[in-house]
């Protein structure tokens, strides 16, 4: 078969292709597929007598070589498929180990024998919990601190910049402005001469 739509990655269009190459008219792909279908489960076992049924004994050699064709197709696909499905769950157990390793790795939490004890000392002292809180909280305050200390210290070199420019502009209108009246001291001279 020259239009393989067994190891095509668009299996539809290639059936629509071959049906549109038979000279049947009002041939789809899908049913194209489907009496492919059929007649190769025809060839499988092996009902000749269908087969001859169908035509000649030439047109019953050709079939018989073009399903043999069609039949070596679908079990490479078949073989290709199986050996993706093999290599995704391949993958899939190095994720899943991956997975385990880093949980591993993480801080433990505490086993119900540590949780009992704590529970015990908790008892006579309420301040771990509060100082884990406060801890955390006053981390997050120092965080917001930090943060609000860089966006001010951004504005100032913003607007440290913005003043530098617009001093630097300032300058250079003011060169401009001194040269075009020196140009224009220079003309009306110059017209001075001349009249």
């Amino acid at each position: 078969m020259a239009n393989d739509p067994y190891s095509s990655a668009e299996p539809g269009k290639k059936w629509d292709e071959t049906a549109d190459a038979t000279e049947l008219q009002g041939l789809s792909g899908r049913r194209c597929r489907e009496k492919t279908s059929l007649l190769l489960t025809y060839y499988k076992k092996e009902d000749a007598e269908a087969l001859k049924r169908s035509g000649t004994e030439e047109e019953m050699e050709e079939k018989h070589q073009l399903l043999q064709e069609i039949k070596e197709l679908q079990e490479e696909q078949v073989t290709r498929l199986e050996s993706e499905n093999k290599k995704k769950e391949k993958q899939r157990k190095i994720a899943v180990e991956i997975r385990k390793a880093a949980l591993e790795t993480l801080p433990k939490k505490r086993t119900s024998d540590e949780s009992q004890i704590s529970d015990s000392d908790s008892d006579n002292n309420a301040t771990p919990r509060k100082a884990r809180r406060s801890s955390s909280s006053s981390d997050l305050m120092m965080f917001l601190k930090s943060k609000a200390e860089k966006e001010m210290s951004l504005k100032e070199q913003e607007i440290k910049l913005k003043s530098e420019q617009l001093a630097f502009e300032k300058e250079k209108f003011e060169l401009e402005r001194k040269e075009r009246e020196k140009k224009m001291e220079a003309e009306s001279e110059e017209r001075k001469m001349i009249s």
